[in-house]
């Protein structure tokens, strides 16, 4: 009975550490989108669909040990500048319905926007500076083994950054799957 677990928003989904019923997403047909090569959004897309087709996906209490790759701040963060680069254009154009849903969607040129998004974008664009967000990356990875100094915010503030910047380098190109090896895919950074 999934009514005893937590559900995981679709946002959330990381294919690798799930398991399914198979033949419930073949019959529902629910498979990857092979179209969605960029980083981060084929999951997202899956697990929305999922998620549409009334599937629960939940969080059960088995531990699953995951070698991040990208081990620190500065190679995560590109992680977040590669997700808005070539993945967000891709889930636009393949599912724009779970693109609107994700938490960074307003971050796009054509969303609507609150209030309180239209003033974290005014900071991200006008604020937040390279020189800023490297004295911010810099403070977290000198700062990073010692928990007083752990601020979520800076971390949050420094992610959002590198995200509108992904935004903001892109072109109309959208990468093929052979790209994905090819700069910081190539360097195994998950």
């Amino acid at each position: 009975n999934t009514d005893d677990y937590e559900k995981i928003k679709f946002w959330n989904v990381v294919t690798g550490n799930l398991c399914f019923e198979k033949k419930i997403m073949l019959d529902k047909n629910i498979l990857f989108n092979e179209e969605i090569t960029g980083y981060g959004f084929e999951d997202v897309d899956w697990g929305h669909r999922a998620v549409k087709e009334d599937i629960n996906i939940v969080k059960v209490g088995i531990g699953v040990k995951h070698n991040e790759t990208s081990s620190n701040i500065n190679n995560y963060k590109l992680k977040w500048y590669y997700q808005a680069l070539t993945g967000m254009p891709l889930l636009i154009r393949e599912n724009i319905s779970a693109a609107k849903e994700l938490p960074l969607y307003f971050l796009e040129k054509n969303a609507n926007k609150t209030f309180n998004q239209k003033l974290i974008l005014l900071f991200v664009k006008f604020f937040m500076k390279k020189q800023f967000a490297n004295l911010i990356e810099y403070f977290l990875s000198t700062t990073d083994n010692k928990k007083i100094f752990y601020f979520p915010l800076l971390f949050q503030i420094l992610l959002v950054y590198y995200y509108y910047l992904g935004i903001k380098n892109r072109n109309n190109d959208f990468i093929k799957q052979d790209d994905t090896k090819k700069n910081w895919f190539k360097q195994g950074y998950k």
